[in-house]
Parts: C-alpha cells; structure tokens; sequence
C-alpha cells in the first residue's frame, strides 16, 4: 500500500511540473528583431495574388488582384518596421472598389505567447484609410487592433525573407454613404488580414538594390 501511495506521490510530483511548464511556456514573451546585411535598406512585401484583404463577420469582404507593403528601414537590427499598404484591382461583394491608403502599418517585435505581434495602424492627422464602392465609404482610422501578425523565415543568405501573416482583428470603422445598407453582409466586426512575402533591398538613392538578406530574430523571456 505504501508503495502504490509513493508512486502515485511521484506521479502527482510530474504533473505539477508539467503543468508549470506548460504555464511558464504559455505566458512566456517572446520579441522579435528585424535584421538585415545592411542598412538602409527597402522592404517590399507581396502577395501570392488574389486574396481578402478586409472580411467582416456579417459576411462580406474586400478581395484584391494584388496587395503590397512597401516602406525604407534605417537601421537594424530594429524592432519596428513602418510600411504603407496598398491595394489593386479589388471587389467589395463583387462591386468594383477602390481603397485609399494614406495610413502606414507599424510591425511590432513584441508578441503575445501565442506569437501575435501587435500592428499599429497610424494615420496623418485627418486621414483615414476609406474603402470605396459607389454611393458607400467605409472608414478605418488609427488604432491598434486585436492580434495582429505572425512571421516566419524563410530562405537562406542573400535571399532571406519574411512571410508575415497578418490577422489583425476587430478593427473599428466607419459606414458612410446612403447605399452601404445595401451591400450585403456589410456589418459585423472587420478583420484586416493578408499573407505577405516581405523581401529587402538595398537602398541606393531611393532606388531598389540588390536583394539582402531579411529575417526576424526571436528572444523568448
């Protein structure tokens, strides 16, 4: 009988560490740093081709032929890289659309312990990114949304990148237009999302380069 009592002492002695380390490891932070071979450097982030770009809960979505990131980086290794948007040939619920970027994103290197970096969406004062199909308009200002990016690797040497994912979720906007009420499945909370090739170049006059070497270096404490 003793015995059985120490085994399962030592059985009892396991789990709780298990269940620390599972604890320690989901509420560890891990921060990311953005290097490159050299700086200053261009970013240009692409896309794989067709994709949503918005998508909101009551069903209706942006789709865009292509999106990109492009923004110059001076220094790394850096935790924040600040990029604009942009968006062509896109569709709102099979309407035609035209979406109007003035707002940068701001990458973070801070992510939660599921890998979610925060992204900042800043805009100039007064500007909004508006979202445009006829009679409506839809406005996203600066904010900070929920979640907001996953990176990844990828490559090796000189053609090191990348793939950010972005999923940027319950982003605040606006309706305005008489006709908004009329697209379907516009309502709901926004989600914001994208899935990105990120590559950088080298700055040369504010000319793209040669392609360097990009990557992201994760520290978990």
């Amino acid at each position: 009988m003793f015995s059985n009592f120490k085994r399962l002492g030592a059985i009892f002695v396991v789990l709780i560490a298990a269940t620390g380390a599972i604890a320690s490891s989901a509420t560890a932070e891990v921060t990311h740093d953005f290097e490159a071979e050299s700086t200053p450097y261009i970013l240009t982030g692409t896309t794989s081709g067709k994709e949503t770009a918005f998508k909101f809960t009551s069903g209706a979505s942006v789709t865009c032929g292509a999106s990109g990131l492009n923004g110059t980086v001076s220094s790394s290794p850096t935790q924040e890289l600040t990029v604009q948007p942009t968006y062509e040939n896109c569709t709102l619920s099979s309407l035609a659309a035209t979406i109007d970027t003035p707002c940068n994103n701001v990458f973070t290197g801070a992510t939660n312990a599921f890998e979610h970096a925060t992204v900042h969406i800043e805009c100039p004062p007064g500007n909004t990114v508006q979202i445009t199909v006829n009679g409506c308009t839809i406005l996203i200002g600066g904010q900070t949304p929920e979640q907001g990016a996953h990176y990844t690797n990828t490559g090796s040497g000189s053609s090191r990148d990348v793939d950010i994912n972005v999923t940027m979720k319950n982003a605040a906007y606006e309706k305005v237009g008489v006709l908004c009420g009329l697209i379907a499945g516009l309502g709901g909370e926004l989600s914001i999302v994208g899935n990105y090739t990120v590559k950088a170049y080298k700055d040369v006059g504010g000319a793209e380069g040669s392609q360097i070497g990009f990557w992201t270096k994760a520290t978990i404490s």
